[in-house]
């Protein structure tokens, strides 16, 4: 039903458009009535500020493949009119911060596991010193 009625309001949206841009620059129109058209037409191309939670709720990220069902979710509420291009734009890079931060834990994980096989701390060798071994300073 709702779809229905999204549609065929839709239909119906250049008319409506064009009513709201003549009585926001008419002379005649009140004033309360031009802005009340201007912020209709704000409101449609650039989303009411902050209104994005009232009607689309992130999924949960958990993985890599929760982002993926995120950017999912977030390109089906433009498609159906729930978010708008600019709330999506927001919200498209909250998810991609989340996968540099996962990509970045696990390059950290791999970098230590490679570190450990070498016999090294993150930090120089197993005691932790920076200093070269004595047999590395002979090498010098």
């Amino acid at each position: 039903m709702v779809g229905h009625v999204r549609e065929l309001a839709r239909e119906h949206t250049t008319l409506a458009l064009d009513a709201m841009v003549e009585v926001m620059t008419s002379a005649k129109s009140p004033p309360a009535a031009r802005v009340a058209a201007a912020t209709a037409i704000l409101d449609r191309g650039y989303g009411r500020p902050g209104s994005a939670s009232a009607r689309f709720t992130l999924p949960s990220l958990g993985s890599a493949g929760d982002a993926v069902q995120a950017m999912a979710a977030i390109t089906m509420a433009v498609a159906s009119g729930d978010l708008a291009p600019t709330e999506a734009a927001a919200l498209s890079r909250l998810v991609e911060v989340y996968i540099k931060a996962i990509e970045f834990a696990q390059f950290d994980l791999r970098l230590g596991a490679l570190e450990s096989q070498a016999g090294k701390t993150r930090h120089g060798d197993a005691s932790g010193s920076l200093a070269p071994k004595p047999s590395q300073q002979e090498d010098q």
